[in-house]
Parts: structure tokens; sequence; C-alpha cells
């Protein structure tokens, strides 16, 4: 697991996840460096355990020559997939209808794909309608988990608290075949220097096969993972150094200007520092760290307080183009449907919907439908994660309900 994973050298390297991240001259940073610091960290599995376990209905439409799902899916246009895949059916013929999530945090996707494509080959072959529901302990066992990771952070630094130099090794387990490591692990790379302004950085991150459930996404694919790591690793740092946590995150966080680990300059304002200031005096920090300390004597329970700095983009990012759609329809009797691509999920994005097309049309949010995904009724916009549901859903719902008010109100 150590070292730069090489494709043709047979292993349980999973080398289509392998991102290497380069920037500066890390050779040259630790050479000049004053002090060297290493740290391994380990996170673990973890089990989503929402409330609502998977579930669905299918329904065989034979005039239609049509397959509904009636499932409890994330995203429901990925669900379609397994339903086409399972029963060799045109997409055209597979119609996913979202209902109401009871949970899910990235935990819906393969295995509500699963159950709907066993559901449908059932429905199939009875020519009746199949619900099938897993029960807590099915769902357990074969639902995919977050990611264990295992960090090997190296930083080199100046006598006056600068990172010089940064080196990283990230390894998620992948368990025994893929689901989305190499998706995660694009963004594990991206972050893998955390939202510090280091010179010299070079991270090399890889899944590896091993005889556990497979992973799969879990909210914020890698970064809670790599957040907890880095940033114990920034307090360690500051506790050798002998500088105070936040003063030292001050001194290396990134401002306008600066270059990000993939080089991106940073043009725009940027309020870290501000930030900073405002959370430590708002939270009372320093109080209430030196009252919290009193506790850590204590066998029955500990407080404690911590400030931790990172970044996290929205949306697919550079990985891919990105697009949502919107379908905005005006009835007759003055009420307003809505419709998107992008699903509800418990994040409350039927509700913003709602108030954004009032808001574009000039109508009020009471004579508002949302009934929520139909995969026959809108196009595909894309999976919901990621925060887009609201970064690229709601421009085009923006976009769309301004038309059509323009359009109501010349007509009117």
């Amino acid at each position: 697991m150590d070292g730069i994973p090489c494709k043709e050298k047979k292993g349980n390297i999973f080398y289509d996840s392998y991102f290497p991240l380069r920037k500066g001259d890390t050779e040259k940073g630790f050479a000049s460096a004053d002090v060297i610091i290493e740290r391994e960290y380990r996170t673990s599995y973890v089990e989503h355990s929402y409330i609502e376990r998977e579930a669905c209905v299918v329904v065989k439409d034979q005039a239609a020559g049509l397959l509904t799902a009636y499932a409890s899916a994330q995203n429901p246009f990925f669900t379609r997939r397994y339903l086409a895949d399972a029963t060799q059916t045109p997409f055209n013929k597979c119609r996913i209808v979202q209902k109401t999530l009871g949970g899910s945090f990235g935990g819906k996707e393969e295995l509500v794909g699963l159950i709907v494509g066993r559901a449908a080959l059932l429905a199939i072959a009875t020519n009746r309608p199949v619900k099938m529901v897993m029960t807590r302990e099915e769902s357990f066992l074969e639902s995919p988990k977050r990611h264990p990771f295992i960090f090997k952070y190296k930083a080199g630094l100046t006598k006056d608290g600068k990172i010089v130099a940064w080196e990283g090794t990230q390894i998620p387990n992948s368990g025994a075949y893929n689901n989305q490591t190499q998706y995660l692990n694009c963004r594990a790379a991206i972050h893998s220097a955390g939202v510090y302004n280091i010179p010299n950085i070079k991270t090399d991150t890889y899944g590896v096969f091993t005889n556990n459930i497979h992973s799969g996404a879990m909210r914020g694919y890698s970064s809670p993972q790599i957040i907890f790591a880095q940033e114990q690793f920034i307090n360690e740092i500051a506790g050798e150094m002998g500088i105070d946590d936040v003063e030292f995150r001050k001194r290396n966080i990134l401002q306008r200007g600066d270059l990000t680990a993939t080089s991106q300059k940073l043009t725009e304002e940027t309020i870290t520092l501000e930030m900073i200031d405002h959370m430590v005096e708002k939270t009372e920090y320093y109080r209430r760290k030196e009252e919290y300390a009193e506790t850590h004597s204590s066998n029955e329970k500990r407080k404690g307080i911590a400030l931790v700095s990172c970044y996290r983009g929205c949306g697919y990012g550079a990985e891919t183009p990105d697009a949502g759609a919107a379908l905005v329809t005006a009835i007759e009797d003055g009420t307003i449907l809505i419709n998107s691509g992008l699903a509800e999920n418990g994040q409350g994005l039927k509700t913003a919907y709602v108030q954004i097309a009032a808001e574009g049309i000039g109508c009020t949010t009471d004579v508002i439908n949302f009934p929520g995904v139909d995969t026959h009724s809108i196009p595909d916009s894309g999976m919901t994660v990621a925060s887009r549901g609201t970064v690229m859903g709601a421009q085009s719902m923006r976009k769309a309900s301004i038309e059509l008010g323009d359009m109501l109100r010349k007509t009117a």
C-alpha cells in the first residue's frame, strides 16, 4: 500500500482510481524546512442507517409495454439504469417515480436499483405488481458503506510556523469490487492538502480491493474522512511547534491571490481570516477551551471544542460538464405545476424550488405544486448530490419561472 501505484504490477490496488497531485518541488521544500512532522490516521466503515429501509413497487403495463417502479430512490434516473439492465428493456419503456424518502445520505443509489431490478423480473414473470422491502438486516448486509481510509501525511515547516512542503498518501478501502471509488478519489485528491497555502505538494490517492463489503457514497464523498485526518494533523503540528492552533491556521490559510493544491488561483475575494475571527469570538472559543479542559480527567463525561478549516466544492466540479433542467407549466385554473430532474431527498428541495418559482413568476407559493421526479416527464438532470440540487437545479428553475412569468404578463 506504500508508494506510487504501478499499473503493470499485480496486486490489490485499483489503478483506475489513482489520482496523483503535484505542485512545486517537495524535495526542495523539505530540504528548506526547519521541522518535519509525520503522522498516520485511519477511519472506519460507516453505515447510513436511514430510518426508512429500501423499498419499491414495480408494475407492468402490458398495453403500453411499460415497466413503472415507484421507489424510495435518491437518484431516479440512476435507478432507471438498473431497471433497464435487469430486464433488458429500453430506457423509454422503463419509468421511475420517486416516492418520499425516509433518509438516504448517499445510500439509496445502488441497493434501491438492485431491488427495483429484482422486483421487475418478478413482475414480468408473474404479470402482477410486485412490492419489495428490505429488512434492516438485509439493508445492513447489502448496502454500500462510507469508504474507510488510511492517511499518511508528512509536513515540512519553517520555525515561524509556515508550511513549506506537504506529502500525503490517501488509500480508501473499495471493498471486494469497485462501486464509486474512482469518482470519490478525484475529489479526495483535490482536497488532499486542505485549505492551506502550501508551495510544494505531492499527494497520491488510490483505492485498494479487500475482502469486505463494497464502499459507496455517503455524505461528503470523502471529505469527512479527509477533514478529520488533515485537521487532526494540523492540530498536532501546532502543538509540536508550540503555536496556538487558531493562529497556526491563520498563518497558513488560503487567501486571495494564492494557488490551491491544484494550482487554481483564487481571484475572488476570500474572507477566511474574518470567518475564523468571527467563529472564535461568537463561540467564545478560548473561554470554552479552558473550561472544558478541566473535564478531561473525568471518567464519566468529557467536553471539548475545536475549530476546523476546510473547503468543499458543490456539484460535479471539473470532472464533467454540469447541467440541470426545469419545467414550469401554467394551468387554466391559475395554478402552476413545476418539475425538475433533481430529487427531493429530505433536504428541502421542493420548498426551495416552489419559492424560487413563485418569485420568478410573480405569484404566491400556494398555487404551485411540485409532485416530484417522474423519469418520463422531465429530462435527466444528473444526480442529486454534492449540493448541486440548489446550485444547478435552482438556476434552471429560476430561468424557466421568469420566462413563464413574462409570457403570462404579456398575454394577460
